[in-house]
């Protein structure tokens, strides 16, 4: 596994930004279509159904979704990287990874929407909201076990981190292995039992000042708060949405009900990759800030900070299959990280003050950690971005700081 150089990571880069512009246009879509089709809603039985006409309905909704979604996930998991990334993987292989990938993501797809729906009982409205969040509840608490079951990712070594001369708890980091690129792993858990995850190849890889700095960046977010914030908004989210969702609908009385549920919360999802990446932009800002302030309190390297941290993002960035030209609207939108220039550029210019406390647009990976929780409504574009469009090691675990 070696780093891209800059002109292959560019032209990939442009490639999987188009495949995910595509993936997520055609998935919009289709809900828009059904959405104003109502009649093909009857498919799906728009009275109350038996269990076995349920079942039926929702593993018919799961299969047409794997239908419309396997083009994309073999052009973003084959092709391109077999194009750009220089695996020599044959087809044969990648089939068999991406079926059983395919087949234990759309089972727990099949048993949220079972039991989300089956909230009904209670209430048509507020019973499905409930389990809903019930859901979102488990995919945070789950959500590296999740990632596990999805690709062949294993932890190899538990390190118990915590900063010399910094006040705070330690942490555990899971080392885990993956031939995945751009894998990148990230915070899980919830608040007090949070578990950092980073790929073992990195130690390989990286030079140990910037490896320091990765791990003190992600420790840092925790102990800040950033990575709470990004939680609040990421969950707070997709609650607003999927109660959005409910409202139009009405409730839900039968299958059809929920299955434009699904839509209209993916549509939400949707507008989420169009507002929050700010914030999470905002979360990256304040985590480069705060690893400096903090290099700058304590004796941990001999280089000068800025230098640590410059090093730190350029490796980071080299392992990235994102455009390394974005700027402007195109990283606005489609980009929750910024740029290697942006960041350096803000570090230069301090756009944001050094703060003691944590500004409160900055939101540690809200973007993509929605995207996740996302699943708890059965969104159709959480595996449909470029970033992870045929990359089951990256359905759970979306690419982070």
């Amino acid at each position: 596994m070696e780093p891209f150089n800059k002109n292959t990571q560019l032209a990939y880069g442009k490639a999987r930004l188009w495949l995910g512009i595509t993936n997520v246009g055609v998935m919009v879509l289709f809900a828009a279509f059904f959405i104003t089709n109502l009649s093909l809603i009857s498919v799906f039985y728009t009275q109350p159904a038996s269990l076995n006409d349920t079942v039926f309905a929702l593993l018919l909704w799961s299969l047409m979704i794997v239908a419309i979604q396997a083009p994309f996930d073999w052009i973003g998991g084959f092709f391109l990287p077999r194009r750009y990334e220089g695996k020599p993987v044959q087809l044969s292989v990648f089939f068999h990874h991406w079926l059983k990938a395919v087949l234990a993501y759309s089972s727990c797809s099949f048993l949220i929407g079972f039991f989300v729906y089956q909230g009904k009982i209670i209430d048509p409205f507020w019973g499905p909201f409930l389990c809903f969040s019930l859901t979102i509840i488990i995919l945070t608490s789950l959500q590296f076990g999740l990632a596990s079951i999805l690709a062949p990712i294993k932890t190899l070594e538990v390190e118990r981190f915590l900063p010399p001369s910094v006040p705070g708890r330690p942490v555990d980091i899971h080392w885990v292995e993956t031939s995945e690129l751009s894998f990148t792993g990230g915070i899980s858990g919830w608040p007090g039992r949070e578990i950092i995850s980073m790929p073992v190849q990195w130690r390989k890889l990286f030079p140990e000042t910037a490896l320091f700095l990765m791990k003190l960046k992600r420790w840092g977010s925790i102990q800040s708060g950033a990575r709470l914030n990004g939680l609040i908004v990421s969950v707070l989210y997709a609650l607003v949405g999927f109660f959005v969702a409910l409202t139009l609908t009405g409730g839900l009385v039968s299958i059809a009900d929920f299955v434009l549920t699904v839509c209209w919360f993916t549509l939400w999802s949707f507008l989420g990759l169009l507002l929050l990446p700010y914030f999470n932009q905002q979360g990256v800002f304040y985590s480069d800030y705060w690893a400096l302030k903090t290099l700058k309190q304590g004796p941990h390297q001999q280089e000068p900070e800025t230098s640590v941290l410059q090093e730190s993002i350029q490796a980071y960035t080299a392992l990235q299959s994102d455009r390394t030209d974005r700027k402007g609207l195109l990283q606005a939108i489609f980009y929750p990280i910024p740029s290697e220039e942006s960041r350096l550029n803000a570090i230069r210019k301090q756009s944001i003050a050094v703060p003691t406390d944590l500004p409160v647009l900055s939101t540690w990976h809200s973007a993509r950690q929605f995207l996740y929780l996302s699943w708890a409504g059965l969104s159709m574009v959480n595996r449909s971005v470029h970033c992870n469009s045929g990359k089951p090691e990256l359905w759970a675990f979306l690419p982070c700081d």
